[in-house]
Parts: C-alpha cells; sequence; structure tokens
C-alpha cells in the first residue's frame, strides 16, 4: 500500500471524526439530536448517500502499485472495465461505427474511407443496419425490467419498515 500526501489528509481527517464521534457519544446533550436523526427517514436516507459518498472516497485514496508499476487505486481496479472498454468516438447512443472516418483495410487488402464498426459497442450485431432497431427495444424493456424490479423490491422494503 502507498500513502499519498492527499490520503493521509484523508486518513487523518477520518481519525479526527472517529474520535471526535466516541466524545460526542458519551454526551447526552449530542445524543438526543442524533437519536432525532436516526429516527428521521429523511435523516436516513441522507445518511445513506452520505455513507456511498464516503465508501467511493475511500475506494479513491487506497493505493498500491499495479504489476506495471504504475500507481493505483482500489477504485480505479474496480473501474478497469469501464476504462478499458473504451472507443475513440461515439456518434450517438446505440451506435455501431464511429464518428469520424478512417481508412479501413478490406480482408483482400484494399483500403477505403468510411466510419468503422466499433470494438464493443454494436459488437453482437452482425448487421447493424438491420438488426439494430430490435436490440435497442430489447435493452429498452431489459432495462425496464430491471428498473422496476429494482423500484419495486425498495418500495416493498421501506412499505415494511413504515409498518413497523
Amino acid at each position: 500500500m502507498i500513502i499519498l500526501w492527499t490520503d493521509a489528509l484523508i486518513y487523518l481527517l477520518l481519525t479526527g471524526l472517529l474520535a471526535m464521534s466516541i466524545v460526542m457519544l458519551r454526551k447526552p446533550h449530542f445524543r438526543r439530536p442524533l437519536a432525532k436523526i436516526t429516527h428521521s427517514k429523511t435523516g436516513m436516507v441522507s445518511l445513506l448517500v452520505l455513507s456511498f459518498f464516503v465508501i467511493i472516497g475511500l475506494l479513491d485514496s487506497i493505493h498500491y502499485k499495479s504489476d506495471k508499476q504504475e500507481v493505483i487505486s482500489v477504485l480505479d481496479t474496480i473501474a478497469r472495465p469501464l476504462i478499458e472498454k473504451s472507443e475513440k468516438t461515439y456518434s450517438a447512443p446505440f451506435a455501431a461505427f464511429l464518428y469520424s472516418k478512417e481508412m479501413i483495410t478490406r480482408e483482400d487488402g484494399s483500403t477505403f474511407w468510411g466510419y468503422p464498426r466499433l470494438k464493443y459497442g454494436g459488437a453482437h450485431l452482425k448487421n447493424p443496419a438491420q438488426q439494430k432497431s430490435l436490440d435497442i427495444v430489447q435493452k429498452a424493456v431489459t432495462g425496464f425490467a430491471k428498473g422496476a424490479g429494482l423500484f419495486l423490491l425498495f418500495y416493498l422494503l421501506l412499505w415494511s419498515y413504515a409498518k413497523d
């Protein structure tokens, strides 16, 4: 593990917050307002959102040397697929071809000036012109179903919590 000076400041801040929290929780006049927050739905949702920010910040402050001797963070490692699967350009959502023209070499060795296929976007389509609409509809239906399922799950969790 490598500690950068910015990481050291974050660790120092967290240590100070932890020490302050321990001192505050021992005093009843600090515990009363905190108890109100923990019994408030808005306070708990805010705490959840804040926790995600803190977790992401901490993941970005833990650094180490990779195989290539670069200093990277744990968050960089988690987000590696996003970095590795990037394209040169996108012309539109669900695009299958680059936005800019390039020299393309055919299988017979001849070249022409055109829009090459994307490496990752639409790579599963054999004929993008014909298959693109059906692919977009399938992705939209799948995304809607996943979103509706998550919404239903969170709604049921909140409903069961509010019911108690």
